[in-house]
């Protein structure tokens, strides 16, 4: 059988890991969480729970609109 390779952990026990942005769960906020949770879900439904809609800066979907026209001829 293969040996796996070592984990960053293993080479650097002192560097902390930081790559999925998981915090340690006892640090998260349960309680602010399920009171806003508890304003807001009874208004917004399941929107509540999504990420929100990003559209990017106007000038940029401008830009691109403008582009994609261009070429595609729409």
């Amino acid at each position: 059988m293969q040996r796996l390779p070592r984990t960053q952990n293993d080479l650097r026990p002192d560097v902390v890991e930081l790559a999925f942005g998981e915090p340690d769960p006892s640090l998260l906020p349960t309680d602010l969480v399920t009171s806003a949770a508890a304003r807001v879900v009874p208004t917004l439904g399941r929107g509540a729970l999504a990420y929100g809609r990003r559209p990017g800066p106007h000038p940029l979907r401008e830009a691109v609109a403008a582009r994609i026209t261009d070429r595609e001829g729409l």
